[in-house]
This record gives structure tokens, sequence and C-alpha cells, in this order.
């Protein structure tokens, strides 16, 4: 009984496998050529937040009388998701999300129509209620990057010797400038590159 041999094969039938691996380069060449090369690729968020403000009023009144209403007309978005509502007196946020689904091009569009459901139904509710307010500039998102050095202490011990304030220490840190500039902040020196 004989085994199946891929190299025997592969030798056996030299055509086919010079095909096989030119193919491969082929794709693999095509794939790489085609790879995204942003430093900071853009994102669709598919979120926005609703507040609703009305002094005076009890978290059953937010609820009832407030945040229902306006949860259902977001429910009539075409690519409408969920609603998460947080209610305490006075006060109502809610986070209507965007099914995953939904095209990038689509959002704003869903969002237009978001605020046009919220302004019509902003004169049914209840007198004295402020909003809603729509919230959908979630487009200004930036990231910092921070490497830690400290001469004569491996890489491993200082990563093991940082402590949760290390992180609000630097998060307290001026960033004026775009370009690599060593600021001192508070008993150290940092150097920022954004």
């Amino acid at each position: 009984m004989s085994r199946f041999n891929l190299s025997a094969l592969a030798v056996r039938e030299r055509a086919i496998t010079l095909f096989l691996i030119v193919a491969i380069l082929l794709s693999g060449t095509y794939a790489f050529l085609r790879l995204g090369r942003a430093e900071d690729p853009s994102f669709t968020i598919k979120a926005l937040t609703v507040t609703a403000v009305w002094p005076g009023a009890t978290a059953r009144e937010m609820q009832d009388m407030v945040a229902e209403p306006l949860e259902k007309r977001m429910q009539e978005l075409r690519w409408y998701d969920r609603v998460e509502t947080f209610t305490r007196p006075g006060v109502a946020v809610m986070m209507v999300t965007l099914s995953d689904k939904t095209p990038a091009s689509a959002v704003a569009e869903d969002f237009y129509q978001a605020r046009k459901k919220l302004g019509d139904e902003a004169p049914k509710l209840p007198a004295g209620v402020r909003g809603p307010f729509v919230n959908d500039e979630y487009s200004d998102v930036i990231f910092a990057v921070y490497a830690l050095e400290a001469h004569g202490m491996p890489p491993r011990e200082l990563a093991r010797e940082s402590s949760p304030s290390t992180r609000s220490r630097l998060m307290a840190c001026p960033r004026e400038s775009s370009r690599a500039m060593p600021r001192r902040c508070g008993s150290a020196f940092f150097t920022y590159r954004a």
C-alpha cells in the first residue's frame, strides 16, 4: 500500500508545480501592493449621543415622558441597531448605535434623519424639557504613544516598576507641539512625538 507523496507529485508534474508557484507569487504581490498604508486610517463611528434635560423631573418621569418617545423615534432609523438609555433625576442620556453593516456612506444620512426625527419629537415633550441635544462628532479621535526609558534599567524591570500613576502623570503633561520636543513635567523630562 503506497501512501500519497506530495513531493513526488510536485517533481513529476513540473508544469503544474511551476504554475502554482507563479500564481501564488503573483497573488501575493498583488495583495501586498493593495495593502492600506494610511498612518491614521479613517474609520466611521456609528454611534451618536442624545441628551435631554428636564430640571425637577424624577428619573421615572424622564424615562416615561422623555426617553421612551425619543427611543421610539430612533427605532425608525433605517440602520438602527440599539439604544442604551441612562436616566437620572432631570437628565436622560441615550447612546444610539447603528448596525455594524451600515455602509460608511449611509452614516451621515442616518444621523441627519435622527436629528430630524428628534426635532419633530421635541415639541411633543413636556414643557420645560431642554433638548434633545445630539452629539455625533466623534470623528476627531486622536491617540498618543509614549515610550518610557530609564538609563541603567532594563525594559522588563521598568514595565514592572511603572505604576498606574505614571499614566496619570503623562496625561497631565502639556502637549503643545506636534514635533518632538523635550518637556518638563513634574520631576521628569519627557519627549513627545506626535
